[in-house]
């Protein structure tokens, strides 16, 4: 299977997630790969990581962090 427009490869051979996945709120409760393929992305992307309430630069991005914003639809800022 491949991917297509409505869908997101993530590397390590884990599979292929929709892109709603990197929509804050939509995931609820991570399974360990699509909390890699949100990890892999974040770390791509300075624009997803400021969505995401990350710093365009950071570096550390806390899976708990991740996990709160994938559950609950926000960062807690602004």
């Amino acid at each position: 299977m491949y991917p297509d427009r409505t869908t997101l490869a993530i590397s390590a051979g884990l599979g292929f997630y929709p892109k709603k996945l990197l929509d804050l709120g939509w995931a609820g409760e991570l399974t360990p790969a699509e909390l890699a393929c949100i990890k892999d992305e974040l770390k791509r992307s300075p624009k997803l990581k400021r969505r995401w309430g990350f710093r365009p630069s950071a570096r550390r991005l806390p899976e708990s962090r991740i996990r709160a914003i994938a559950r609950n639809g926000h960062h807690g800022h602004g």
